[in-house]
């Protein structure tokens, strides 16, 4: 039950103003922590920048990157922290392995290009 700061009558849990006397009831400690649990929680770093970079030198795994990096800030703002905190590393991971590649790909071109 929450009791009302104005004029002290009992409410029930589900009311956000008084029903007697209307005044504004004041939050139970577990409605504050579900409003507040994405501002309390640090940012998930997406790695945006990575799969642009990684699309430019290898777009198969550029795509991948930035499909997973997407999905990232939406999984965040329904508050699964952790579901957004493995999607980003598989994003990385995905744009990691497409800048290596790709980089590894344009050197054996120009090696090739000066063989010839």
């Amino acid at each position: 039950m929450k009791t009302c700061t104005k004029c002290g009558s009992p409410n029930d849990e589900s009311l956000t103003k008084c029903a007697r006397c209307g005044a504004r009831l004041p939050r139970t400690p577990a409605t504050r922590a579900s409003a507040s649990r994405p501002s309390e929680t640090p940012p998930v770093k997406n790695p945006i920048g990575l799969t642009v970079l990684a699309t430019v030198l290898f777009p198969p795994f550029g795509i991948m990157a930035i499909i997973n990096a997407a999905q990232v800030s939406g999984w965040y703002q329904t508050g699964q922290i952790d579901h957004a905190k493995e999607t980003a590393a598989l994003a990385r991971r995905w744009a990691q392995a497409g800048i290596i590649t790709g980089l590894l790909a344009d050197t054996a071109l120009v090696i090739a290009a000066n063989l010839l």
